[in-house]
Parts: C-alpha cells; structure tokens; sequence
C-alpha cells in the first residue's frame, strides 16, 4: 500500500519517505527506479545545523552530573574525558559507513537507514526488531528524563509549585517544538539550546572563578575503584549520541561532510565537558553534588542557571522524539488508519507521545535511576556494541588487523560498561 503524498506536507512526505528502508514495503515501482544515492541527496541541513543537532543530543541529562563524575573517578576519569569522544566519533563514523555498499562503479550507495536493517546483519530473522524495540524505547526514556530534569530544576527554583505541575508544564511548552517537520527545521531548536547551555556552563564558570582561593588541584583522586564503576557509565551516557546520527547524517546536504561534523561536534562537546566539570568540581571540593547547580547558592544565579538548563532540555526534546514520529508514520497501520485525515493524525499522535513521556515522568518523579539502568543496557549497546559488530559482519574482508582488533575491543568495553552501569543502577534502585 502506498502513502497518499497529497494527504501530507512536501517536507513531511520527504522526511517520511528519507528514513523509510531501502526495501520498504510502501516503495513505489518508481521510486525503485531512483538510484539510492539520489535519494540520498534530498537533504538541505548544513554541516553546523548537523553539529548543533549532535551536540544538542550529545549534552544529556547527564551534563550536570560530570563534575561529580571527577569527584568520584578521579585522574582515570579525566583521561577518559579524554578518549570517549574519540571512541564515540569512531564508532559513530562506523555506524553511518556500515549504512552505505560500494557499487560496480565503486562508488558509495546508501543500501541501509535504519537501525532495524542493521540489526538484521547480526541476526537475520529477529535481530531487528530487538534493535528497533530498543532504539524507540531508549529515545522515549530520553525524552522523560529531559521532562523529569525539568520538573526538577524548576522545584527547587519555585518550591511553592510542586514538581507534578512543572512536569506537566513542562510538557505543555515542548508540544509544539514536535511540530519541525525536517532536522533541518530541528537544528533551530538545537541551536539555541547549544546557546543555553554554554550559558550555564559559562554562570558556573564565572562563579567558581571568583572563588579560585578555595581551589586544590591535591583533592582530585588518582584511583578509586568503586568511584570508577559509578563515573564511567555516566560518563559514557553524556558522550550518547548515536541514536540520532543515521537521521542526521540523512539530513544533511553534503553528506560527505557528516565526518566534519561529527568530529566538530565531539571537540567541542569534549572541550566543554572537560573545562566545565573540572574547574566546577575545584570550585566545590568534596561538596560537590551530584547535579552540579545544587551547589550554587540559593539567588538569583542560581534560579538563572536552572532556568538556562531546563530551556536547553526544553529545546533538545524534538529531537529525540523527531524519530520516534517518523517510524510511526511510516508503519502501515497509519498509513491504512489515518492516511485520510493526516493533519488531524499528526497532531494526535504528537499530542499522545507527549502525553505518554509526562505520565510516565509523573509517576515515576525518579524516573532519572530507570533511565540510567536502562540507558546502561542502551547506550553502550549503540555506542560500542553495534557499530563494531556491524562493520565486522559486513566488512571483515576488508578489514586490516588493527581494525579487528579495534572493534573486538569496543564491544568488550561496551559490555564491560554496560554490566557496572547495571550493577550500579540496580543499587540505586534498590536503595531509593
């Protein structure tokens, strides 16, 4: 069956039609004759709207949490610091390549676009709808925790409103950033929450700076190994991005440039971080919180800073949400059930999936340990795991030693992370 592209919106249709799979069911015989790389070339996002995206996914719930991240891991997580953003920036590069085959000609022809056509590589008959289930269902967690981050923040801000009704509020301000029907219009969004939260880091900043005489260089750890296993799932959920960047790298308009942007993304990111949590954590010692701005004095600086961050998580919201709308958009129950009225559907469907993320967030006010013991079995899958199991299935062959060997490793890492993340989720659990 064939979606009406008369019963929707140009971009709509186009954004639909960009991360359908290349041996969707929906395909036209037209549209079989279009060569794959012309397909390809529908997307108009320049290359910093596409690094503002990935940074705007790569900031996180767990921002805040990174200067308490060094108090506990100490030097070992300054390095990791360090060398995350480059493990991130590689397996991210594998994950796009492993969406393109080489034609006759030689040259790339995207055969892939999402996550499901992927997992089918590692196991053919059901790996693909286990990698679907958990892409849209750690997309979903993400988007509750900005709402129940938000809710929080502004709580403590506004004590005499209780947190339910800042969790409803904000819901209702991120429904109509649902509404962006291309990357290209969520890049926007994106920007100007990059903008807030350099704001953040930067208020921060400037009062740890004027309290520089209590600064001691001697009080950051140089090993704790319990500290580690706490730190480094944190850690390697900040650094999360690669959820988004199939939808990113289709976005783009020189897709050839998504490696610029992705390393662009990733050195500021990692510029950011490491500046802002190490000099937060020397502001504040052995005092620091675990949500850094806790530890700012109650003021105008601080209620300035809360409403910066929760505008940032306000404004990274449609991103997370933006893939979730378009598979289902392009299943065929929507296609046979709302193919006729789709202004009325899309709205609906927007008005459910926000619905659902503050439900959740106001029943569960402690979502943030569900996240993380879910995000410790997601995020190390997408951001180890994956990739380098693809690359391996699909381009062994090709592969030189080193390369092998790179990737065995990262899923060992990835394993490794995602066992400590659940251990150390599972006790927080247990003790709240």
């Amino acid at each position: 069956m064939n979606m009406d592209p008369h019963n929707i919106s140009d971009e709509e249709s186009q954004a639909i039609f960009e991360l359908q799979s290349s041996d969707a069911e929906s395909s036209t015989d037209e549209e079989k004759e279009v060569p794959i790389e012309d397909k390809n070339s529908t997307g108009n996002s320049s290359v910093w709207k596409a690094t503002s995206n990935i940074l705007s996914a790569v900031e996180g719930i767990g921002f805040l949490a990174l200067p308490y991240v060094i108090k506990r891991g100490g030097i070992a997580i300054i390095v990791a610091f360090l060398i995350l953003p480059i493990c991130s920036w590689y397996t991210g590069k594998l994950l796009v390549e492993c969406l393109y085959d080489g034609d006759e000609k030689n040259k790339r022809v995207r055969a892939r676009s999402t996550f499901k056509e992927l997992g089918e590589i590692i196991l053919p008959k059901y790996g693909g709808y286990v990698v679907t289930f958990f892409e849209k269902w750690c997309l979903f967690l993400g988007s509750v925790s900005y709402v129940v981050l938000c809710g929080s923040l502004m709580s403590h801000t506004i004590p005499s409103i209780p947190m339910t009704a800042w969790i409803c509020i904000a819901g209702v301000i991120v429904f109509p950033t649902t509404f962006p029907k291309s990357m290209t219009e969520i890049g926007w969004l994106s920007i100007i929450s990059v903008v807030a939260l350099i704001s953040v880091v930067v208020s921060v900043l400037w009062y740890g700076l004027g309290h520089m005489n209590k600064w001691d260089v001697k009080s950051v750890l140089f090993w704790n190994s319990e500290g580690i296993s706490i730190a480094l799932p944190i850690l390697v959920l900040s650094y999360g991005s690669h959820l988004i960047l199939p939808t990113v790298e289709l976005s783009m308009r020189e897709k050839h440039k998504f490696k610029l942007a992705l390393a662009l993304a990733y050195i500021i990111n990692a510029f950011i971080k490491i500046v802002f949590s190490f000099l937060a954590f020397l502001s504040f010692g052995s005092n620091t919180d675990q949500v850094i701005l806790n530890n700012l004095p109650e003021g105008t600086l601080r209620a300035c800073c809360n409403l910066l961050f929760v505008s940032s998580c306000l404004f990274s919201y449609a991103l997370l949400v933006f893939p979730i709308l378009v598979f289902i958009q392009t299943t065929e129950i929507y296609e046979h059930s709302f193919s006729k009225f789709p202004k009325i559907a899309s709205f609906v469907i927007r008005a459910i999936l926000v619905l659902l993320s503050v439900l959740v967030a106001t029943i569960f006010p402690k979502f943030a340990y569900l996240v993380s013991f879910a995000g410790s079995l997601n995020e190390p899958t997408f951001f180890f795991i994956l990739p380098c199991a693809v690359h391996l299935k699909l381009k062994f062959k090709q592969l030189k030693i080193y390369q092998v060997c790179l990737d065995v490793f990262l899923i060992a890492t990835g394993i490794a992370c995602g066992i400590f993340g659940i251990i150390f989720s599972v006790k927080a659990l247990v003790s709240k």
